[in-house]
């Protein structure tokens, strides 16, 4: 069985904003790389989080395709 179209949309935006969050985390290590290590440190973290919350918004983007989460009519 197909994706309604909500579900198709909230998909969709689930895999931009984890795109994005994985843009971000390349764009904050490559600014910590120009950074002494001390001060690199708390952009490096940031970056691991923003890789890990797009980790998460993958997945619950395939329980969306999946059909485990639905968006109703």
């Amino acid at each position: 069985m197909g994706l309604n179209s909500s579900s198709q949309q909230l998909r969709r935006e689930l895999l931009n904003m984890a795109f994005r969050h994985e843009g971000l985390a390349v764009d904050l290590e490559r600014a910590a790389a120009q950074l002494p290590k001390s001060q690199a440190e708390h952009l490096l973290r940031m970056a691991n989080f923003l890789q890990e919350d797009a980790e998460r918004l993958i997945g619950i983007a395939e329980q969306v395709r999946t059909g485990v989460i639905s968006v109703g009519l």
